[in-house]
C-alpha cells in the first residue's frame, strides 16, 4: 500500500476495518491516523470514538475484547494499538485470528516501530490487512518536507534555509513542525513571508545547536579566527567542549565526501543523494570542500581520532585539547 492509496481511501471514505502501520516515523503515522479518524468517525465523533492503547499494557485477548465491546458514546470506533511488537506469541495469534473476521463498526490500526519483518506476525499482518510503512525520511527528503510544510503555512523557505533548519533540529518531523510553527508566528508580525537563514539561526533550536553548526562550517572553511571565537563563545555559555567534537566530525566528513565525489565528476544532485543533503546545499559546499586535499582530509580525521582518544583516556584538560584540535583543523 502507498500513501496515494491511503489518500484515495480517505477521500472516498472507503476505510478498511484494519491497518498495519510499521516504521519509526511517528509524526507522519499520527497524521495518517488523524485523517483516518476524521473519515471513519466524522468530526463530531472523533473525541468519543478514537481510542489509543499500548500493547505493553494490554495483551492480545484484551485488545480483541476492546474491539468487540460496545462504544459508550460513539457508534463506530477507531482503535490505535501501539508497540504491537511487545505482544506475546499467544497475543499475536489472537490478533491474527481476529483479523479473519473483524468487527464491522471498528477500524483497528496496529502500529509498530521495530517489529521484525521476518516474523510470522509481520508477514501475517502484511497478508491480511493494508500495510503502509512509515520509514524515517532521509535528510534530503526531510529538507523538501520542510519547504513544503512551510509553504503550506504561507511561508517561503529556500533550500539552504531548510537544510540549516534540518541540520540544527534534526530529522524528527514533530520537532521540525514545531519550529516551522514558531517561524510562522514570528513572520506574522512583519512584512513578507520569506524566512531567511538569519531568522532560522535566531529562532530554531538551541544556541549550542546553532553555534556548533557554525563552528563546524568555519572549521571546514579554514577560518581560524571565526572558529576560535565561536569556540570561546560556546564555552562561555557553559557548553561541554567534548560535545563539539562529534559535530565537527560529522560536518567535516560531509565536506570530505563532497570533495571526493566532485573529483570523480559526480553531479551535485547525485552527491546530494549520497550525503543526504539538498542539491542547493551541495553547490554551496563544493567550493569550500576544495580548501583541503585528500591527504589533508585524512590527516584532519586522524587528528579528530587522536583528540577523542585523549579525551576518553583523560590525557589532558578537555577545553584545551579541543581548542588545540580546532586550531589545527582550521589553520
Amino acid at each position: 500500500m502507498t500513501f496515494n492509496d491511503l489518500e484515495r481511501q480517505i477521500a472516498a471514505k472507503k476505510i478498511a476495518l484494519a491497518y498495519f502501520f510499521p516504521g519509526e516515523e511517528e509524526y507522519l503515522k499520527d497524521q495518517a491516523i488523524g485523517r483516518l479518524a476524521l473519515a471513519f468517525l466524522g468530526e463530531s465523533q472523533v473525541s468519543q470514538g478514537l481510542e489509543r492503547i499500548s500493547a505493553t499494557e494490554q495483551d492480545g485477548a484484551s485488545i480483541v475484547q476492546r474491539t468487540q465491546s460496545l462504544g459508550m458514546f460513539a457508534e463506530q470506533r477507531l482503535i490505535v494499538v501501539k508497540e504491537i511488537e511487545s505482544l506475546s506469541v499467544k497475543g499475536r495469534k489472537q490478533i491474527l485470528e481476529y483479523l479473519d473476521c473483524p468487527s464491522q463498526d471498528v477500524c483497528l490500526i496496529l502500529c509498530s516501530v521495530n517489529l521484525d519483518k521476518k516474523t510470522a506476525f509481520y508477514k501475517g499482518l502484511n497478508e491480511k490487512i493494508p500495510t503502509l510503512a512509515f520509514n524515517q525520511l532521509k535528510e534530503a527528503e526531510t529538507v523538501k518536507w520542510v519547504m513544503a510544510k512551510a509553504s503550506a503555512r504561507g511561508l517561503t523557505v529556500k533550500p539552504a534555509g531548510a537544510q540549516l533548519l534540518v541540520d540544527i533540529s534534526g530529522n524528527n518531523l514533530g520537532i521540525l513542525d514545531k519550529e516551522i510553527e514558531k517561524l510562522e508566528l514570528y513572520s506574522a508580525g512583519r512584512e513578507g513571508t520569506e524566512i531567511t537563514q538569519d531568522d532560522i539561526k535566531s529562532l530554531a533550536g538551541s544556541s549550542f545547536e546553532v553555534e556548533s553548526y557554525e563552528l563546524a562550517n568555519a572549521i571546514c572553511a579554514r577560518d581560524r579566527v571565526r572558529s576560535l571565537l565561536l569556540y570561546e563563545r560556546l564555552l562561555s555559555s557553559g557548553e561541554d567542549p567534548v560535545r563539539l567534537v562529534s559535530s565537527v566530525y560529522y560536518q567535516l566528513e560531509k565536506f570530505w565526501k563532497v570533495f571526493l565525489l566532485t573529483a570523480r565528476g559526480v553531479p551535485p544532485r547525485q552527491i546530494g543523494y549520497s550525503i543526504q543533503s539538498h542539491e542547493y546545499y551541495v553547490n554551496q559546499m563544493i567550493p569550500v570542500s576544495r580548501n583541503r586535499t585528500a591527504q589533508q582530509y585524512l590527516r584532519a580525521m586522524g587528528r579528530i581520532y587522536l583528540a577523542e582518544y585523549a579525551l576518553k583516556s583523560g590525557r589532558g584538560e578537555p577545553r584545551t585539547l579541543v581548542q588545540e584540535l580546532i586550531y589545527k583543523l582550521s589553520s
